[in-house]
């Protein structure tokens, strides 16, 4: 046998059994089924707060102060929660005098998972649309979207820390 063909085999060899097997792998850190309801529970908060009560005190008791929150179509829409509340909070009591039309945001609870990281952190992942009333007419659907949450452990809570919004396809 030529050198060549020798090395090549003794590689293969050495790279089928230097690959970690499946099995071998950690596993995905699922959180368990009540942290994923506290998170669930805290994210429809934060766009009723947003969207439908215009509850900035509600929104700084889950958000970090240094909440930063990025938007495929927009770009950064805020590096701080005061940067956050003072665009959002306007729009919502705009939306509730009548000014601007009504906006809902629901999340999709099938697609929802939420990850460990590390011992105080978690990510939140999943797809929602959004739901628009102009006077006179029907709600509807008006985009999709995906999201992916960071939060992070504070006391017995989790506050939101990073956004990530993307994926949004107008219907």
């Amino acid at each position: 046998m030529s050198r060549t063909f020798l090395f090549f085999l003794s590689a293969s060899f050495c790279v089928l059994g230097c690959t970690p097997s499946k099995a071998s792998q950690p596993p995905v850190l699922e959180a368990d089924e009540e942290t994923t309801s506290q998170i669930r529970q805290l994210d429809a908060d934060i766009f009723e707060a947003a969207f439908l009560t215009c509850d900035g005190d509600r929104l700084r008791e889950i958000m970090a102060d240094d909440l930063e929150f990025y938007h495929d179509k927009y770009g950064i829409i805020a590096t701080s929660v005061d940067e956050f509340l003072d665009g959002t909070i306007p729009d919502c009591l705009r939306r509730q005098s009548g000014e601007l039309p009504y906006l809902e945001r629901r999340s999709d609870d099938d697609t929802m998972v939420v990850r460990k990281i590390g011992e105080d952190g978690l990510m939140q992942m999943g797809e929602h649309s959004f739901w628009l009333r102009l006077p006179g007419e029907e709600i509807k659907k008006v985009e999709t979207g995906v999201y992916t949450h960071l939060w992070v452990r504070d006391g017995d809570t989790y506050k939101i820390k990073r956004v990530i919004s993307y994926d949004h396809i107008d219907q």
